[in-house]
């Protein structure tokens, strides 16, 4: 028979451990941020904090306006992912690409720009800490390469407004940004370039000269490209237009034989392009 002594320590012991399970939280919050959280029917950031997804909180990419952008195959974009709320002192994030909406299978290259508050986990971005809000929102720049592969890949990210009471509660208010289709195709021939609006290039032709003038360019980063007649690409890196909106490339390194090339010029939410001949 057990003693009296041996009873009540046993029952000492299960009163604690019904304590600490019914007390656990439900998971472990991360200053850095934690990766696996932009699908739109997975937890998010409701099990560290708020339960349930905030509209008082918004998560856009800046410089997008619709839900929808196309990239070729292999191009690198640098973006910028804004979280805004009106009261909140700081926020986080997380990035993703995949291959569907709400899938788990990586797509694609994202990478930090260095000083814009994001670091790798595993295949995603998130905060390396919490960023102070300034006017409201904060942002977090970061280049993405396509897959060399064509067909659409989903842009998807998910941002925590906090109010740095360094408790992880309902307090901290969180929400989804509206995946973003990335199109990821190779133009065909430079026929296809027809329809799209072009920009003025000079000289026409190139015929020997060395650089090629791009005028009448909306403020921007363009990531440029040539094609040739039938589809093969050049990537001439990415450039910004001057004051006058004006790019100048330089061509004194390509050996272009005689014909009719198209200029892709990928901004964060458009694509302009020409033709030009050598």
């Amino acid at each position: 028979m057990y003693s009296r002594r041996m009873v009540t320590t046993m029952m000492a012991v299960a009163l604690s451990l019904v304590s600490a399970l019914t007390s656990a939280p439900r998971a472990v919050a991360d200053e850095g941020g934690k990766n696996g959280r932009t699908s739109l029917t997975g937890a998010g950031c409701g099990d560290c904090h708020g339960e349930f997804a905030t509209p008082s909180t918004a998560v856009t990419i800046e410089g997008v306006s619709g839900t929808s952008i196309s990239m070729s195959p292999g191009e690198t974009r640098t973006f910028t992912v804004v979280v805004a709320h009106t009261t909140q002192a700081a926020a986080g994030v997380g990035i993703a690409v995949k291959t569907t909406t709400t899938g788990t299978t990586d797509a694609g290259t994202l990478s930090p720009v260095a000083g814009s508050g994001l670091a790798k986990k595993g295949a995603e971005l998130t905060h390396s800490a919490p960023k102070t809000m300034v006017a409201g929102a904060a942002t977090f720049s970061f280049t993405y390469t396509a897959p060399m592969a064509e067909g659409l890949v989903y842009l998807r990210a998910v941002g925590n407004a906090v109010d740095l009471d360094g408790a992880e509660t309902a307090s901290d208010v969180w929400n989804w940004m509206q995946p973003i289709t990335i199109d990821v195709k190779a133009t065909t021939s430079v026929e296809e370039l027809g329809s799209i609006v072009s920009q003025k290039v000079w000289p026409q032709p190139l015929n020997d000269a060395t650089s090629l003038f791009v005028t009448g360019v909306a403020p921007d980063v363009y990531s440029a490209v040539i094609v040739n007649a039938v589809g093969e690409q050049l990537s001439l890196g990415t450039h910004q237009p001057d004051g006058s909106g004006m790019i100048v490339f330089d061509l004194s390194d390509m050996q272009l034989p005689k014909g009719v090339y198209g200029l892709i010029l990928h901004g964060s939410n458009t694509t302009t392009t020409s033709r030009f001949v050598k």
